[in-house]
């Protein structure tokens, strides 16, 4: 039974990434200093973290709706700080209680490390997530750096307002070890494989001279240098993170180091490395980021779009799939909730974003223009499409753009593969994105555009052969017995980092028991299902699965259904969940497609007639029953 949920959440960052729960080593035995020490191994349930840092950017939109002025930007409170002072301590002058906040200033000569009092600390009037150096200075062009000068209190009443809160200790080492467990870095075993500097830390003599070997003589961008198994970027390095554990009511655990750390001074650059500081204190190197147990989900009576809550128990762990139905003849605003409700079975999150009329909110494929509701995808970790010839603002372009580019997974379904038509005379900072622009999007991303119909359209179906090598991949466990009424498409080349899973034997006729046709269009059979590991700017792989199946009709294959759930934990780094068998693919609700053809889609139907199934048809089935 698929509930649907109402709960709304606006303030989610974009990026969350799920860690999954399981056991994991807290602490360390060796070369650790004493507060790391023992090791020890819990147990945590699963839960959400964001995958950066808390930017600028972010802080800014929290203090502009709420007001909110941080500790930093406050006089101090001689009341709590004369609790934390020897007792009899006078009372500072008004002007040294002025706001302010710990700035790092480096030394001009060598210095005794083991200063009580770090010398290479300014307390600095002015200095605060504005200014990070003092008054003098700003955050223009540094939206995408972490936020700094952000004590406990400043990062704790940012969560509450994003509906999120601080991770534990041991969550964020859980999140900081996640396949690399024993290893004394968060990457593995080298400080630095293959010369490659994996954090932003210091270079150099501290705190004199920071060569800034790694690009960075200050905070770095947010995902600046590469990610960690889970996709998370900076947990060493950058800034101190905040987190929800302290002792007693005055101090709290930071965690992760920051871009002062060397191995001279503190080398808190493991994940075990953890310090401590008061609630209310902020310095130029602490920042924070947040985790959730769960993400709600978007409400869905009011708004336009659909939503599937995941099964409790299934591989998808309640991560968010984005599914976007939009082409005029294969049904998929038929296919697409279906799948989505099979997805959410498998303990996926889905969401169906579909071409609507504007002015009535009813379902039209013909519309190329008005699909509502793509800021979803800022906060999808998998996005399925299948979209022909869409010409979309440029404002909505630009969410499925930054998803495109962000090389979170994509699954291109059909059509997809020329899923945008902008017209050469309307100006569009996307119109590269077009399918007659040198293959667009299709070319570009998926890897291949639309070339001609190879089979017969209409009249030859198409049988699925799995690529001859490509028996024991994961992503075809399970998967024997593919057919659907739909033609196989023309590719005329594929690029070089495409592994191919099924290719189209073209048959006689338009039934599952046809044989193949004898002529040299089968000869070679063209593919019909690839993977490709798409390369990203920062060296990472975006994982892509294609296939040019998919009318509605086609759907009714189990095995093609299995193949792109399998393709899913594939695409999401989860290939040892996928079965021997493959993935349970049992349809969930009202299944009767409609054949594909232009202008044949069911006319008038709402969000609500396909949440489960069509309701005549629904009825139909009940009557038999």
């Amino acid at each position: 039974m698929i509930v649907l949920l109402t709960i709304v959440i606006t303030h989610t960052s974009p990026n969350m990434i799920w860690v999954p729960g399981g056991s994991s080593t807290i602490g360390a035995e060796l070369r650790t200093m004493p507060s790391q020490r023992p090791a020890k191994t819990i147990e945590l349930p699963g839960f959400w973290i964001d995958q950066t840092e808390v930017t600028n950017d972010q802080f800014a939109a929290f203090v502009k709706e709420t007001g909110y002025v941080t500790t930093a930007e406050q006089p101090v409170d001689w009341e709590v700080l004369s609790k934390q002072l020897p007792s009899g301590t006078p009372k500072p002058s008004d002007h040294d209680l002025a706001p302010g906040s710990a700035v790092f200033t480096p030394t001009q000569d060598s210095v005794d490390l083991r200063e009580v009092s770090p010398s290479w600390w300014t307390w600095t009037h002015g200095a605060n997530w504005r200014q990070p150096e003092g008054p003098d200075s700003n955050i223009e062009n540094r939206g995408n750096h972490p936020v700094v000068h952000i004590s406990w209190d400043d990062a704790t009443a940012y969560a509450q307002w994003a509906g999120k809160r601080l991770p534990t200790e041991n969550e964020w080492e859980r999140a900081a070890r996640y396949g690399h467990e024993g290893s004394p870095f968060a990457w593995g075993n080298d400080f630095k494989p293959n010369g490659t500097h994996m954090a932003n830390l210091w270079q150099g003599v501290f705190p004199q001279t920071n060569t800034a070997e790694d690009g960075y003589t200050l905070t770095a961008p947010v995902g600046s240098f590469p990610p960690s198994a889970l996709n998370l970027h900076d947990m060493t390095g950058n800034v101190w993170e905040w987190t929800a554990d302290g002792n007693g009511t005055i101090e709290r655990v930071q965690k992760g180091g920051s871009f002062l750390c060397h191995d001279s001074y503190c080398g808190a650059y493991r994940p075990s490395a953890r310090t401590m500081t008061t609630k209310d204190s902020s310095f130029s190197h602490v920042g924070f980021r947040c985790v959730q147990e769960e993400r709600p989900m978007h409400e869905t009576k009011s708004n336009p779009w659909l939503a599937y809550a995941p099964s409790a128990d299934g591989p998808g762990n309640g991560r968010r799939v984005v599914f976007l139905a939009g082409d005029e003849e294969y049904r998929s605003e038929e296919a697409l909730p279906m799948l989505a409700r099979m997805f959410a079975a498998a303990g996926f999150e889905c969401i169906v974003l579909l071409s609507q009329n504007p002015e009535t909110g009813v379902i039209d494929p013909d519309n190329r223009q008005h699909i509502p509701g793509l800021h979803l995808l800022d906060e999808a970790d998998l996005c399925i499409m299948q979209w022909r010839f869409r010409d979309l603002p440029d404002e909505d372009m630009r969410h499925v753009v930054s998803f495109v580019e962000s090389g979170k997974p994509l699954t291109g379904i059909r059509t997809s593969t020329h899923a945008f038509a902008i017209p050469a005379n309307r100006s569009s900072a996307f119109s590269d994105w077009s399918w007659d622009r040198n293959g667009g999007f299709g070319k570009r991303i998926l890897g291949e555009t639309w070339v001609a119909h190879h089979g017969g359209h209409g009249r030859e179906a198409t049988r699925g052969v799995i690529e001859e090598g490509q028996h024991d991949h994961p992503v075809v466990r399970g998967v024997d017995d593919v057919f659907g009424p739909t033609d196989v498409y023309a590719i005329s080349s594929l690029p070089e980092d495409v592994t191919i899973l099924l290719r189209g034997a073209i048959l006689k006729g338009m039934s599952a028991s046809d044989p193949p046709v004898q002529d040299d269009r089968n000869d070679p059979m063209h593919p019909v299902a690839w993977l490709r590991e798409r390369t990203m700017p920062n060296g990472t792989s975006q994982r892509i699965f294609v296939t040019t199946m998919g009318t509605a009709q086609d759907w009714s294959s189990e095995d093609l259904r299995k193949l792109i759930l399998n393709a899913a934990l594939w695409q999401l780094g989860e290939e040892e969940r996928i079965p021997e068998n493959g993935c349970d693919a049992t349809i969930v609700g009202n299944w009767d497609p409609s054949p594909f053809g232009f202008g044949t889609y069911r006319k008038g139907l709402t969000l609500e007639d396909i949440r489960d199934g069509h309701p005549e048809r629904k009825k139909q089935q009940e009557d038999l029953d």
